[in-house]
């Protein structure tokens, strides 16, 4: 008995000694090469996984030979590779342009068809529920430095060299869990999250952003840029195909085809190389990048499992970024980002109730302390380089208050300056409208410090063209914040725009031109307002607020209001009015990220819906109106695949009563020569040249893709504009002294826009000329043109 345990033992060592792991990496960039083919002495083949790793078996092979498009073949012969772990192979240069295309049919089309055909089939995300859990390691490094002969480095660049050799610049790691259920519920969560120098949620997030889960949408996410996938309908036309190699395993076949865009074809495409199964025609793996260069470099590797022998499913996903715009500059050499997801525990069939979610990622509140979790879900080792990046970034991090300087920035963009305590609301510092002209103020209200159950704020503010000053106070109560519940009480001395319709948005977003159409305001009343506002969410993407306010208004100019109406006695420059409204905003199929309390669009391809009904009540203590007030909105942008953009808003409004001006309904008119251009605004209507009681407005605008220039101050885009409207004013002559028309017979206009003629940064500026027709334009060509500056946001 113990004579052959020990033969057991000795049999398992010499196993285990003849197994070994080796990694395939590029000479140059000592990156790892995913989908090596590896052949041994005995015709045998492999390919490396995902992370360039392979396991041979050292006893029965004498040699190796490994290939790989794009590089020099390469041998190793068995006593090497007794004595090293990494195998190098090095590019050739010349084998990448080598397209031969021989007469005939081309094989590859047939392969590439059944992929086609079956694609719906074999995506992930279309016809069977799932459950899986997935590790995601996420690094910024810095490999080439390391590929690189220490003699030629710099005294610097060797202590950079130092430094990569012991930690990575950053890591962050993730476990979470995926479900999916037919037709469009789909779930991500991460339940646990560990980031160097950072704790807040948002890093742990870069990894699942930076592809698309599977090769299979005919619009291929890398980085958030859609891509025609190779295999979506039509591609055969679109895309050059190459039978490469095929690798028999067992009854399947696996054909490797290389693809890159057809010449002469402008389309966003991708290039690399499709690894197609013969059973049911599946993704085994894939390698893609843009087809373009750019000074952004992603690639992005995916590899598939067939599960249960029910489904190829994606079981390994890698992303490597580098950019030539940020590198060191003692060595040259560039940061790579990577990230690699692993995934397992996939269970098909699972229980989904629900028929959507449209919340894409989120985070689980105790996800930052569940750290034994992520440690049980760790799918690659982790080494003493991981753990002195977490020790080395982390003690930075609090040496230099980077967390609390992300916070700061995140403050910012949301519109506030942080100040310990309290905050400062950039809307209350600086603004300007016609109006008033430039408006100074400041405002201050309570942090998170204070309390994330309630805040208090207040502001003053002073206009140097009507010389008022205005002020006001406000305070929240969050009630309850997975649903967004919350109560809201202001009251304030300030001016609003006569007629106009406000809806209640909490976001700060400097980049919609939207927010600027209130710079060429000109009619305000004076307004004395208490107001309070209960919110709250329906669906996570529909949001609905309940108002109720009494105001006080002065009218500003010499407009009175003289009513017809016996039953109205009023005729003063000065009354109150009480009002409740509802207000729904409707987001459909919005995709958000949840980050604890912070919730990030993601956009919608779909359109969406603002209503605002608003009820006037006649004789709640002085109120002296009764009327009701509908306004609604039908706002969407559509992406025309290598065309362009399309942006439509639908906005219509009425006021059932004969009212003031007050609650009318304003045009939304921003003409005058050199004003800035204003979507979904009529380009060549003055400010308050229409008022009416009831109206309907047409915004439509195309803006086309930028014209590459290779220059980078310049990046001109051609936009052409259109607008139609029509609205109808009741009871015309009980306002008195005021000039201004309805539009009852139609308004009509177009334009044409060039922007980002200049690029400075982020900012770019153009030119747009517009020209009014129909039947109120007037009979001279010069005064229906009207030339405005664009101002745009370049990324």
């Amino acid at each position: 008995m113990k004579i052959t345990l020990l033969l057991i033992i000795v049999f398992s060592a010499q196993i285990l000694f003849a197994q070994k792991q080796f990694k395939i990496v590029d000479f140059d960039t000592q990156s790892e090469l995913p989908f090596v083919k590896v052949i041994d002495n005995n015709g045998e083949v492999s390919l490396s996984d995902i992370d360039g790793l392979i396991t041979l078996d050292l006893a029965k092979i004498e040699f190796i030979e490994l290939r790989f498009y794009g590089y020099k073949d390469t041998s190793y012969t068995t006593s090497y590779l007794k004595t090293n772990d990494e195998l190098i192979i090095i590019a050739d240069v010349q084998s990448l342009d080598e397209v031969v295309i021989l007469p005939g049919i081309n094989p590859a089309h047939r392969i590439i068809g059944n992929a086609i055909d079956h694609r719906k089939e074999n995506h992930p995300k279309k016809n069977l529920s799932f459950s899986s859990d997935y590790y995601n390691k996420f690094i910024v490094t810095n490999d080439e430095i390391l590929a690189m002969d220490t003699s030629k480095l710099s005294e610097d660049g060797k202590e950079v060299r130092e430094v990569m050799e012991k930690q990575h610049i950053f890591l962050s790691e993730t476990a979470g869990k995926k479900v999916f259920g037919p037709p469009a519920y789909d779930e991500d969560l991460i339940t646990s999250y560990r980031t160097s120098g950072f704790e807040n949620p948002i890093f742990a997030t870069f990894g699942n952003q930076m592809q698309s889960f599977s090769f299979y949408d005919s619009q291929f996410k890398i980085l958030g840029e859609e891509y025609i996938n190779p295999i979506a309908q039509g591609s055969l036309r679109r895309y050059l195909f190459i039978l490469q190699d095929t690798i028999v395993s067992g009854g399947d076949s696996t054909f490797i085809i290389r693809f890159q865009p057809r010449m002469n074809k402008t389309f966003k495409g991708l290039k690399g190389f499709l690894h197609i199964n013969t059973n049911n025609w599946a993704i085994e793996k894939v390698i893609a990048e843009p087809s373009k260069a750019s000074s952004l470099i992603p690639r992005i590797v995916q590899e598939y499992t067939f599960i249960n022998n029910r489904k190829w499913f994606p079981s390994k996903l890698s992303a490597t970024i580098s950019t030539d715009e940020l590198t060191f500059d003692d060595t040259g050499t560039p940061f790579i980002f990577k990230n690699n997801m692993y995934i397992k525990n996939v269970k098909f069939d699972v229980d989904v109730k629900k028929k959507f979610n449209n919340i894409e990622i989120s985070v689980d509140e105790d996800a930052l302390k569940n750290q034994d979790e992520l440690i049980s879900s760790r799918a690659v080792d982790f080494d003493q380089k991981d753990s002195t990046t977490y020790s080395i970034v982390d003690s930075v991090s609090v040496a230099n208050k980077l967390e609390y300087r992300l916070e700061l920035a995140a403050e910012l963009l949301n519109g506030r300056i942080p100040l310990g305590r309290f905050n400062i609301p950039l809307q209350r510092v600086m603004g300007f409208n016609v109006y008033e002209g430039l408006r100074l103020g400041l405002g201050l209200e309570t942090s998170k410090k204070v309390s994330k159950a309630f805040n208090v704020g207040g502001y003053f503010a002073y206009g140097l063209r009507d010389e008022d000053w205005k002020w006001g106070g406000y305070s929240t109560i969050n009630i309850y914040k997975p649903l967004g519940i919350n109560l809201k009480f202001r009251y304030q001395e300030d001016v609003t725009e006569r007629g106009g319709t406000t809806f209640h948005d909490d976001n700060f977003d400097l980049t919609q031109s939207e927010i600027y159409s209130g710079f060429y305001v000109n009619q305000m009343d004076r307004e004395r307002l208490g107001e309070v506002i209960l919110s709250g969410r329906l669906k996570s993407n529909i949001q609905v607020k309940l108002i109720a306010n009494y105001q006080r208004r002065w009218f500003t100019d010499e407009y009175n209001f003289l009513s017809s109406d016996p039953s109205i006695l009023s005729n003063s420059t000065v009354f109150d009015q009480a009002e409740t409204a509802v207000e729904l905003v409707w987001n459909i199929r919005e995709k958000v990220m949840q980050l604890g309390d912070l919730r990030i669009s993601r956009g919608t391809k779909f359109p969406r819906i603002r209503l605002k009904a608003t009820r006037g009540i006649k004789g709640l203590f002085e109120s002296e109106y009764d009327y009701y007030r509908f306004n609604l909105e039908v706002y969407q942008d559509v992406s025309i695949r290598g065309v362009g953009f399309l942006r439509i808003l639908s906005s219509s409004g009425t006021t059932t009563a004969n009212t003031p001006l007050s609650y009318q309904q304003a045009s939304r008119g921003t003409g005058g020569n050199w004003n800035l251009s204003i979507d979904n605004s009529f380009e060549t209507m003055l400010p308050a040249e229409f008022y009416s009681s009831s109206h309907s407005n047409l915004f439509v605008r195309f803006n086309f893709l930028p014209i590459k220039t290779n220059k980078d101050w310049t990046k001109p885009q051609f936009g052409i504009h259109t607008a139609i409207g029509t609205g109808v004013m009741n009871n015309r002559n009980d306002h008195k002294n005021i000039e201004f028309k309805d539009y009852s017979k139609g308004y009509t206009e177009s334009g044409l826009l060039v922007n980002s003629l200049l690029v400075s940064g982020f900012s770019g500026l153009g030119i747009g000329v517009f020209y009014r027709y129909g039947n109120y334009a007037t009979p001279y060509v010069e005064k229906n043109l009207t030339y405005k500056i664009t101002a745009t946001f370049v990324f």
